[in-house]
């Protein structure tokens, strides 16, 4: 992330100060970076599809810490990929790759530790982690642009126009992009301390002579050190970048000094001036004009005699919907709106091997990694004639389960009603029901038990049934306790603790 090395180079402009100091301002924060850092502490729930807020959580919590001191933040998330950062952008999805590979082997071996390192490294943020961060936010009233594309570019652009005072980055790509005043290491924990760079200071850097130059060398000499968009070549750090710059900024000459082969010349200052123009014409939103405006003027006769095409910079969109984009209304990629009600909000854009983790696919995560092959990624182009960036295209040969709706079974009530019937020829054919089928063997137990039920039932229930009234309060509360209800077995089998019966033809 970032030019290597620019920071330790500028190390000399580096000053302390304290957030406090900006007591009063507003001040764009660089989101991923937080949210990057954020994920490390819960890379594997993440991956593996559990529920957790932490890195929501901890994001949340240093937007409010700068509220606390006085300073309004300004949250900004990345957009689109640039399409001349495709290369960039394949490199570390390889590396996010290998380190879910090497976590998948640490925890299947049981060192879950170890395992955490890597899954935290293999974690991607993505645009939806960011709206479930966007939407906690706004909850605040804390105000999140989402830019149409790289974020470090609309941060240097607010900054600016005047919109902020400064910005809070780890990224040294903020200079380049023209944003003079970034504060590095902002920590909270350590009571607002923070290191502040102000570019305009570029002059006063004493081991290099600096003096008199203009922002555009500064820029060439960072990309030639190796930036996102063209990668250096083999021993070009950023102090030899700084000694070929010193002396010349005609790319001719800066080819010659390099010694690139004349085979591959031309093609290395096309790429180098497109790294330049990326830089000067990112696209960006302008909160003033609710549209889609170029960080710097730009000069579209020459740049299209020099490249031929303006599709390395990305499609310009409509104000409407660039609005919707910054205004987390539609997913910065697909420019269509969020899922509203998603559990996993990192689950579309994540790389393949942990798309594939869902609560209702079968057992063993790691076996499901390994079954996924013919993986085919498309890269994200601009030249699309259609109204959509093009999404990844995932080929696997795992078949989604097809779960039917879940249907409960509702809960068992019964519904008793009262019957209202005769209750004397019902006490006749339950009498009956009980000498109906008495076993010979068991005749004379029988016919008492016989017995004893026709007393119990005269004893109870014909006072009851005739008179009401004549029924003292104990025999009234056990016949309304149950009520009388269901069938003659029921009606034997419920109350024969009131009937003080228990014979063989209510059992049955």
């Amino acid at each position: 992330m970032g030019i290597q090395s620019l920071l330790q180079f500028l190390k000399p402009l580096l000053i302390d100060k304290h957030i406090s100091e900006y007591s009063g301002q507003r001040i764009a924060i660089d989101s991923y970076c937080w949210l990057h850092k954020a994920v490390y502490s819960c890379g594997r729930d993440l991956i593996q599809g559990k529920n957790t807020k932490r890195h929501i959580d901890y994001c949340v919590k240093k937007a409010l810490e700068l509220r606390k001191i006085g300073v309004e933040p300004v949250m900004v998330f990345d957009g689109a990929p640039m399409p001349c950062k495709a290369d960039t952008n394949h490199d570390r999805r390889q590396t996010r790759q290998e380190a879910m590979d090497k976590a998948v082997a640490l925890d299947e071996a049981g060192n879950i530790r170890e395992a955490e390192k890597f899954y935290s490294k293999a974690v991607s943020v993505t645009p939806d982690m960011a709206n479930e961060l966007i939407e906690e936010l706004k909850s605040y009233g804390i105000e999140c642009i989402t830019a149409p594309y790289e974020a470090d570019a609309q941060l240097a652009y607010l900054y600016k126009i005047g919109y902020v005072s400064a910005v809070i980055s780890e990224d040294s790509d903020l200079l380049v992009f023209g944003c003079e005043k970034v504060l590095y290491k902002f920590d909270t924990a350590g009571g607002g301390s923070l290191k502040e760079m102000d570019l305009r200071n570029l002059h006063k850097l004493t081991q290099y002579n600096m003096k008199n130059w203009n922002h555009e060398q500064f820029m060439m000499m960072c990309i030639l050190a190796g930036c996102d968009y063209l990668k250096s070549f083999k021993n070009v750090g950023i102090k030899t970048a700084y000694k070929i710059i010193s002396q010349t900024i005609e790319l001719d000459r800066i080819a010659a000094k390099l010694k690139i082969e004349p085979s591959i010349r031309e093609d290395y200052q096309k790429q180098f001036l497109k790294a330049v123009y990326a830089f000067k014409f990112h696209r960006v939103y302008d909160p003033f004009q609710r549209k889609m405006v170029m960080l710097n003027e730009m000069d579209v006769e020459r740049i299209m005699r020099e490249i031929g095409d303006l599709d390395f910079l990305g499609r310009d969109l409509e104000p409407e919907l660039a609005r919707m984009v910054a205004e987390s209304e539609v997913h910065p990629l697909t420019k269509n709106p969020f899922r509203a009600g998603l559990k996993r909000k990192y689950e579309d854009n994540f790389p393949m091997s942990y798309k594939k983790f869902k609560p209702n696919q079968p057992s063993n995560v790691y076996q499901q990694i390994r079954a996924v092959k013919n993986f085919n990624e498309s890269e994200y182009h601009a030249d699309s004639q259609d109204s959509e960036i093009p999404t990844p295209n995932y080929q696997t040969q795992i078949r989604p389960i097809q779960l039917k709706p879940l249907m409960r079974k509702p809960p068992i009530v019964l519904k008793m009603k009262k019957k209202s019937w005769d209750i004397e020829a019902e006490i006749n054919e339950i009498r009956n029901a009980l000498t109906k089928n008495d076993d010979e063997e068991e005749n004379n137990e029988e016919k008492q038990d016989t017995q004893e039920s026709q007393s119990a039932i005269s004893t109870v229930l014909l006072p009851f049934a005739t008179n009401r009234e004549e029924c003292n309060q104990s025999q009234i509360d056990r016949i309304e306790s149950q009520e009388f209800l269901g069938s003659k077995k029921q009606l034997i089998l419920q109350n024969k603790c009131i009937l003080g019966v228990k014979t063989k033809s209510a059992n049955n």
